[in-house]
């Protein structure tokens, strides 16, 4: 919009403010980490202070259009934790920038194992790494520094390898690596950092094994997708405060392991699109009671859906297309009452779920086409 005043422009911009603190707050309720102190919005403009005290309409005021966009929760999950994070940070560079020598060590370990430099890292100055652009500390000033809890070095142009050093950083709460040209081995050691939340490792060239014996008991978001993972999918046994588990576009292989629900019963979202699963849909997924989101398409899945699928009954978003799926379609998938997508095209389906679609009051998007090879006599019969 374009403001007529500058009361008006600082008036919106402080309305979009209070609208993003309370979207943040209702984050944090639901994450179990509710802030019950008031959150302070810094305002310079007097006219507007005073707007915002007493919201009359009068000569300045009432051609303000203080209508703001709908926001959406699903695309933009990993800001508004990276938010949260940078909320419990109290990043306070001006006023205390060392950190400790431990995790010192760890970054320019970090740093000399890559192939490009990091615009903004300074290996040389000393201790002062919670200044460098993309390291983000705690408030603690202790006698041996802050401690570095978070790492957002997201689309920065990286090159190279990332080394068992970044896994020295044992109080890292946030690490996103992701869309860079990383590659080679992935430490085991940082799939064991207990105080990690969320790992972003998505879209970058990552090869090998995913260790069996992962220990992320504080994870909340787990993304890898879009690179070259090998194996069995990671099971995070001992994650139950997992949301999202992202491994979507790698190598994974064998079958597609429903325990995960049993580690992590608050699961959200899980997409294992773009692998190579086969076997059985297996049975157990309805054991993830608060699933919104299933992605399983492009693999080599087989057999028909099993029946606690259907008991999921906040799925929002169920993607199952290009596998070999079979057998006929039950009406029982009218229980998915909250299904929003749905795509099942390019499997073997067979049958009607006509009179499921009654139930189905919010389903905006549904695709169901079987690919059926036909041939066509030239010659006389």
């Amino acid at each position: 919009m374009v403001a007529l005043s500058t009361c008006e422009a600082e008036y919106v911009a402080a309305s979009s403010t209070v609208c993003k603190a309370i979207w943040l707050k209702n984050i944090l309720k639901e994450l179990k980490h509710r802030q019950e102190e008031c959150t302070v919005i810094y305002v310079d403009n007097k006219l507007a202070i005073e707007l915002a005290k007493n919201s009359v309409q009068h000569g300045r005021s009432k051609h303000i259009d203080t209508s703001l966009l709908e926001m959406g929760f699903g695309d933009s999950f990993l800001f508004f934790i990276f938010m949260w994070f940078c909320f419990q940070c109290q990043v306070l560079k001006s006023q205390n920038v060392n950190c400790n020598s431990k995790d010192l060590i760890a970054l320019e370990g970090f740093l000399n194992g890559l192939d490009s430099r990091i615009d903004g890292w300074a290996p040389n100055s000393s201790s002062v790494c919670c200044s460098w652009v993309g390291v983000y500390c705690n408030g603690s000033f202790g006698v041996l520094g802050r401690r570095v809890i978070g790492l957002d070095l997201g689309n920065k142009g990286l090159k190279g390898n990332v080394l068992k050093s970044l896994a020295g950083l044992d109080q890292l709460k946030f690490l996103n690596l992701s869309s860079n040209s990383l590659k080679g081995n992935v430490s085991s050691n940082l799939f064991r950092l207990k105080q990690l939340q969320v790992l972003d490792l998505s879209y970058n060239d990552f090869s090998s094994l995913i260790p069996t014996d992962t220990h992320l008991p504080s994870i909340l978001v787990f993304n890898v997708s879009g690179n070259l993972f090998t194996g069995h999918h990671p099971l995070l046994v001992g994650s139950s405060n997992l949301l999202h588990f992202i491994i979507s576009d790698n190598q994974f292989s064998g079958n597609t392991n429903p325990d995960i629900c049993n580690s992590s019963t608050q699961i959200q979202v899980l997409q294992f699109s773009m692998n190579s699963f086969s076997g059985i849909f297996p049975a157990g997924f309805g054991n993830c009671s608060s699933l919104q989101e299933v992605s399983l398409d492009s693999n080599n899945l087989t057999g028909n859906l099993p029946d606690d699928l259907f008991r999921l009954s906040t799925l929002r978003q169920l993607f199952l297309q290009e596998n070999g799926l079979s057998g006929q379609l039950s009406n029982r998938i009218g229980n998915l009452s909250n299904l929003v997508d749905l795509d099942l095209s390019k499997n073997l389906f067979f049958g009607s779920i006509l009179d499921a679609f009654s139930k189905l009051k919010n389903l905006e998007f549904f695709l169901l086409i079987r690919i059926v090879s036909v041939a066509i006599c030239l010659l006389p019969c």
